[in-house]
């Protein structure tokens, strides 16, 4: 697509809920998730690895009717999305539920659950960490630590 016929060939629109929900998720797995800086550096998003809370965090706000698609007027294909979101101060509660919720359900692998706070510690002090074999390095020495 060429730089000028963006203008021409994008059209914006509100997601409807039950019909955009899955388009949206499917978008975000495609262009975002394996993208996202954090889990890039942490290679912790395989192709096709799914995370139940995020589909469920994502299907909700889009049903608050707040997300915005882009989508190609040629192709129909979705090219952009900007998720918004409704936040209130009686909804704090609500906001610390679904954090325990995410906290809970995020990393579904036990020896990650064991070593993420050390590979976040280690990724700011000496820069990202992406090898496999230094994650299972941190897991050996956090399960000796726990030991002693």
């Amino acid at each position: 697509m060429k730089e000028l016929d963006w203008k021409t060939r994008v059209s914006f629109k509100l997601a409807e809920s039950s019909k955009d929900e899955e388009k949206v998720v499917n978008f975000l797995y495609r262009h975002f998730v394996s993208h996202e800086p954090l889990n890039a550096s942490i290679n912790i998003c395989d192709p096709g690895y799914r995370m139940p809370w995020f589909d469920t965090y994502v299907k909700k706000n889009v049903s608050e009717g707040l997300t915005v698609l882009a989508e190609d007027t040629q192709t129909k294909e979705l090219v952009g999305i900007a998720i918004g979101t409704e936040c209130k101060r009686k909804n704090h509660s609500q906001t610390k539920n679904q954090l325990k919720m995410r906290q809970r359900h995020s990393l579904e692998n036990k020896a990650l659950k064991l070593i993420l706070p050390m590979c976040l510690t280690l990724s700011s002090l000496k820069g990202p960490i992406t090898q496999r074999k230094t994650l299972i390095q941190l897991a050996r020495l956090n399960r000796v630590r726990q030991t002693n």
